[in-house]
C-alpha cells in the first residue's frame, strides 16, 4: 500500500508499499475538528508514519515521526505569546517520544509560519532548517531575520519543486517552492479525485 498525502501544496509524503501504515494523531492540543479524525495517541507508535497537527491558532505546524524515529516539523506558528506555539510542538514532540528535530521545514515566511522557529530552536535541537531561499517580501521583517539567526546555528538546504527531503523510510517530495510548482504530477497522482467530483 502506498499513502500518499499532500501538505498545504509544499510536500508531499510517500511511505514505500512494504512499509507499515500512517497514522495521524491530533496532539493535545489539536482543535476539535482534528479531535474527531483520530483518537488520541497514548504512546508513540513504532511501526507507523505519525502525523501531529499542532494547533497554533491560525498558522501552521505539523509534526512527522517516521518509524524510524527520524522526525520533520513543517511550519512552527506565531512567535511571542509567551511560547505558547513552542510549548505545544514541544508538547507534541514528548507525546511522539522524540527530543530534536533531524528537519525543520519552512513553508514561506508569513509570521504564522516561521515566527515560532527561533523559539522552538532555542529549546530543542535541529538537524537541518529546509526552506525555499531568500524571502520575495521585506528582507527587514522582523520574523524573517529572527528565523536567519536561528537557521545559522544549524545545517541548511534551499529546496526548489521536484527536490526530496531525505527524510529515512519516507520519500518527501518538495511539490512547490518559492512562487513555483513540479511541472508534472507525482509517480500515481494527477487523476481526477472521485472525493471531488
Amino acid at each position: 500500500m502506498r499513502v500518499v498525502s499532500t501538505l498545504f501544496a509544499a510536500v508531499a509524503l510517500a511511505v514505500p508499499a512494504a512499509a507499515p501504515r500512517a497514522a495521524v494523531h491530533p496532539s493535545a492540543t489539536t482543535s476539535a475538528m482534528f479531535q474527531s479524525a483520530a483518537p488520541p495517541a497514548t504512546s508513540p507508535s513504532l511501526a507507523t508514519l505519525d502525523v501531529y497537527l499542532v494547533d497554533v491558532e491560525g498558522g501552521q505546524a505539523t509534526l512527522v515521526v517516521t518509524p524510524s524515529r527520524q522526525s520533520m516539523l513543517i511550519d512552527a506558528g506565531w512567535s511571542g505569546l509567551e511560547g505558547r506555539d513552542a510549548s505545544r510542538i514541544e508538547a507534541a514532540m514528548k507525546q511522539a517520544g522524540i527530543t530534536s528535530l533531524d528537519y525543520l521545514v519552512v513553508t514561506h515566511y508569513h509570521g504564522d509560519h516561521v515566527g515560532g522557529v527561533p523559539a522552538i530552536a532555542a529549546r530543542v535541537p535541529v538537524g537541518t532548517f529546509v526552506d525555499h531561499g531568500p524571502t520575495f517580501e521585506s528582507a527587514t521583517d522582523t520574523n524573517y531575520t529572527a528565523y536567519l539567526e536561528a537557521r545559522a546555528r544549524g545545517k541548511h538546504l534551499q529546496v526548489k519543486p521536484g527536490d526530496r527531503i531525505p527524510l529515512a523510510g519516507v520519500d518527501v517530495t518538495v511539490v512547490a517552492a518559492a512562487g513555483e510548482s513540479i511541472r508534472a504530477p507525482l509517480a500515481g497522482a494527477g487523476g481526477p479525485n472521485p472525493l471531488c467530483a
